[in-house]
């Protein structure tokens, strides 16, 4: 079965709460979700293609973003204003969205900011032939009902050029990850963009490459993206191009110029690089400074490379913890994966306890 799930015990059981959810249906996928802080009864889910966005159907429907105001036990589709749900191939190009990422500043809970995972196919032969998924915030202030607005303004573009006769096919992918904190009224965005492109050739072989484009702000009452990579590696090779490969952003609560993020897959262009990066200056810049923060390498495999695919940093801002993989070297052994925790971030005097599993 699949779909939304409700759990009223603690994760004890679980149900299935798919009333007016495009459910059962193996295409689609419940993929962000997020609770109002203040009010449980109030829950917001996207639902896309996770199985694999159908981009060469002759007209996909796209199910989009649905709220519930009664915990879960009916849902209610609400896309005014976001991307079109509705994407015909029939012109060789094909740009699909969905929700990647749902936040709620918890300050002002019926307000939603939606990151929008975008993918764009291009199968021209001729002319347009490249494709470019664009990097999109929409911002809802009616608890998931009404309009949404488009608030992208500064954010870049991935992009797949045509490399050459042979080229049947070519997509980019876009997907912001979206981390939000408030200073008084205003709220202070984050953005982490992970980013995709390729091209398929006569022979259906199929070459992907990362193009993550990193960190972006928002700065408070402010209406354009600022770029905060400063000192962030970037990474050109096989597997990526032009890539600044980070996780979504752990915010401090206290201060949203502190803040974490876990740099992956960069060790070719920086050595030391993949790890847990910390700044106190909104990303300008991002320091190494959690270089030897106990994920230098792995606890008992010695392996290097920590791979954080997620951080968060608690409400009280003493502690932080990281969803850390390891670089096995193609061994196999990922006995060390797992969680890891710092007891105090210690921003304020540079003593930087080390993470611990």
């Amino acid at each position: 079965e699949f779909g939304v799930f409700r759990t009223a015990d603690g994760g004890g059981s679980w149900t299935a709460v798919n009333t007016g959810l495009p459910f059962p249906d193996e295409k689609n996928g419940a993929g962000a979700i997020v609770v109002d802080p203040t009010n449980s009864q109030k829950v917001y889910v996207s639902v896309g293609q996770l199985g694999g966005i159908e981009i060469l159907s002759p007209s996909p429907t796209h199910p989009g973003f649905y709220y519930s105001h009664d915990g879960g036990a009916t849902w209610t589709g609400s896309n005014s204003g976001l991307p079109s749900r509705n994407d015909s191939f029939v012109d060789l190009v094909s740009n699909t969205s969905v929700a990647a990422s749902l936040v709620i500043p918890e300050n002002e809970p019926t307000t939603l900011y939606a990151g929008m995972l975008q993918a764009d196919a291009n199968g021209k032969l001729l002319f347009g032939k490249n494709a470019v998924a664009s990097s999109l915030v929409f911002k809802n202030t009616d608890s998931g009902q009404g309009t949404w607005t488009e608030i992208s303004e500064g954010l870049p573009k991935v992009g797949q050029a045509d490399s050459g006769i042979g080229s049947v096919l070519r997509y980019a992918v876009s997907g912001p990850i979206v981390s939000v904190t408030t200073i008084g009224p205003n709220h202070v965005l984050y953005l982490s963009i992970l980013g995709v492109g390729g091209e398929v050739d006569l022979l259906g072989d199929d070459v992907t490459k990362f193009k993550s484009k990193g960190i972006y702000a928002l700065p408070p009452g402010g209406t354009t993206w600022i770029e905060r990579n400063t000192a962030l590696p970037i990474v050109t090779d096989d597997e990526n191009e032009g890539a600044i490969n980070t996780c979504p952003v752990a915010i401090h609560p206290n201060d949203p110029y502190i803040a974490l993020t876990g740099v992956l897959d960069s060790d070719g262009s920086d050595p030391g690089s993949t790890k847990i990066w910390a700044t106190t200056t909104a990303g300008a810049p991002w320091l190494k400074t959690w270089g030897d923060s106990g994920l230098a390498e792995s606890p008992t495999l010695g392996l290097p490379y920590a791979n954080a695919a997620f951080i968060e940093i608690s409400a009280d801002g003493r502690k932080a913890v990281a969803s850390v993989s390891w670089d096995s070297d193609d061994s196999g052994d990922d006995a060390d994966d797992g969680v890891y925790m710092v007891p105090r971030p210690g921003f304020d005097d540079g003593d930087l306890p080390a993470f611990t599993r």
